[in-house]
């Protein structure tokens, strides 16, 4: 499932002592960050032949500090049909939680959108978006006529 990314974005934020590690000032100015970051990684997925059309599954990374919280997430994930894998991974970052996303278009305003989303799912559920990662070598969606 997640194998040999080539590309990587971090979205780290501010622990809070409240269930949900991000504050919302800390968010806001974390998701502004995360679009210029973006904005830079899908630029930068052009040289690796990754073209506006094609349709690829971006990896998405949470971590959290309490286990319910990566139970909470994994659980919507796999409502969203996003598969999941968690568990217990280092002391500062106790819970980790990956998962590939749907098949999307590598549109800069389609990943934004999903970035957005992303990074408020990790907010509403005490999670941290540490970042997601293309591999570009990936194969396309098929295309059925």
């Amino acid at each position: 499932m997640l194998m040999n990314s080539l590309l990587l974005i971090d979205c780290t934020t501010k622990k809070s002592a409240e269930k949900q590690l991000v504050e919302m000032p800390g968010y806001e100015e974390n998701l502004a960050d995360m679009k210029i970051k973006t904005g830079s990684l899908v630029a930068s997925m052009r040289q690796y032949k990754v073209e506006e059309e094609d349709e690829l599954r971006l990896n998405c990374f949470f971590y959290t500090d309490k286990e319910q919280n990566m139970v909470d997430i994994s659980s919507v994930l796999k409502d969203m049909e996003y598969p999941v894998q968690g568990g217990k991974h280092s002391e500062k970052k106790p819970f980790l939680i990956a998962t590939q996303s749907a098949y999307m278009k590598m549109d800069e305003a389609t990943i934004m959108a999903w970035v957005e989303q992303m990074c408020k799912l990790a907010h509403q559920h005490g999670c941290v978006m540490e970042g997601w990662s293309v591999n570009p070598k990936q194969p396309r969606k098929p295309v059925y006529e």
